[in-house]
């Protein structure tokens, strides 16, 4: 390529839309993983299960941060949407 953009605005928000609905769909994922951890905790107790629900916790917060990378990824790709096609004009 040589500087050219050969995508078009659309094609961004479009792509934007998509990971918007993946980091919505990562929420329903957390708050699904949130339900279990806490319905498993109130009815285990001891070593096996402190040791799952620091996992369990981990793994939410790994979950959280990725969504927060699409969360951003979309924004991004939404400005450069906008600056797309208001540089051609659309």
């Amino acid at each position: 390529m040589s500087g050219r953009i050969e995508v078009s605005p659309e094609e961004l928000r479009r792509a934007a839309a998509d990971i918007r609905s993946g980091s919505e769909y990562g929420g329903e994922l957390v708050a699904r993983l949130s339900q279990v951890i806490e319905t498993l905790n109130a009815e285990w107790e001891g070593v096996s299960q402190q040791r799952f629900r620091t996992e369990a916790e981990e793994t939410k917060a790994q979950l959280m941060n990725f969504i927060q990378m699409m969360h951003s990824m979309e924004q991004e790709l939404m400005s450069i949407a906008a600056r797309f096609a208001e540089a051609d004009g659309q």
